[in-house]
C-alpha cells in the first residue's frame, strides 16, 4: 500500500510546485486567513467529492508519512484557494524535488535491508535443512523431500518438455504467494530452481522443494514475492504431456 501512496505523492508534488495561485509569493505577516466556518455542509456531487478527496489525502498522508504536518497540508491547500503562497514556484519545485529524492532514497534503504535479511534468512534456512534425512541438496541452492512416490513406469521430463502440475507455492514466512491445480507449464519457462527438481520427478510423484533466490526470482523478487525471499514449493508431477 505505502509505494501507492508514495506515488502518489510524487505526481501531486510537482503539480503542487507549480501553482503559485494568482496572489503568487506572500510574506507570512501579508498572508490573508479564510474562513471556512461558515461553509456549508457539500451537498453536490463535486463537492462532495473535493471534501472526501481532501480528507483522504490527508489521512494518507498523515498515516504514511509521520514527519507530514497534516496542518500545513491544510494551510498550502487554503493558500492556494486564496490566490496566495509562501514559496515562490522556483522554491516550491526546489522543495519538491529535494522531498522526493529524501523519499527514494529511505526506500532504497528499506529495500537493501530486506534483500540482505531475505538472503541471510534463505541461506540459514537452506544450511539447516539439508541436514535433514530424505532432504535432497542440488548444488546447495535447490533443496527437495519425496512426499510420495512415483511409479516405476512414469515418464520424467526433460527441461523443455511440457508437463500437467499441481503445485503449491509458499514463502519462508509461511505466506502463500501461488498454487495452480492440473497446470499446464512448459519446463524451458519455469524458473531454475522449479526446472530442476520437476525435471527429477516422475510422473504421479510428489515433492516439497525449497528453492535460493538466485535460482527463483532473484535480488528484486517479482510480485508478491519480495527480494532474495526462499521459495517453498510443493508439486505433484501430473503428466508428462510432450518430452522434447
Amino acid at each position: 500500500m505505502h509505494k501507492y501512496l508514495i506515488a502518489l505523492l510524487i505526481v501531486c508534488l510537482p503539480l503542487a510546485a507549480s501553482c503559485t495561485g494568482d496572489g503568487g509569493s506572500a510574506s507570512t505577516a501579508e498572508r490573508q486567513s479564510v474562513d471556512l466556518s461558515g461553509t456549508a455542509e457539500p451537498e453536490s456531487l463535486q463537492d462532495r467529492f473535493a471534501y472526501v478527496f481532501g480528507y483522504q489525502m490527508s489521512m494518507a498522508l498523515s498515516s504514511s508519512f509521520e514527519e507530514v504536518n497534516p496542518d500545513y497540508i491544510a494551510m498550502g491547500a487554503l493558500d492556494y484557494a486564496a490566490g496566495q503562497s509562501l514559496f515562490s514556484a522556483e522554491e516550491m519545485a526546489s522543495i519538491s524535488q529535494e522531498y522526493q529524492s529524501e523519499i527514494y532514497r529511505r526506500a532504497e534503504e528499506v529495500f537493501t535491508s530486506l534483500m540482505r535479511e531475505n538472503l541471510a534468512e534463505a541461506e540459514a534456512f537452506l544450511s539447516t535443512n539439508a541436514e535433514r534425512a530424505n532432504v535432497i541438496s542440488l548444488d546447495g541452492q535447490v533443496e527437495y523431500e519425496i512426499l510420495r512416490q512415483a511409479s516405476v513406469d512414469g515418464l520424467s521430463p526433460s527441461d523443455t518438455s511440457t508437463v500437467t502440475v499441481t503445485y503449491q507455492l509458499v514463502t519462508l514466512d509461511g505466506k502463500q504467494s501461488d498454487s495452480g491445480v492440473n497446470v499446464q507449464l512448459d519446463l524451458s519457462d519455469t524458473i531454475p530452481g522449479f526446472q530442476s527438481v520437476v525435471t527429477r520427478m516422475r510422473e504421479g510423484e510428489k515433492v516439497r522443494a525449497w528453492v535460493h533466490p538466485d535460482q527463483g526470482y532473484g535480488a528484486y523478487g517479482s510480485g508478491n514475492i519480495g527480494p532474495n525471499q526462499l521459495l517453498i514449493f510443493d508439486i505433484e508431477l501430473v503428466s508428462v504431456d510432450d518430452v522434447r
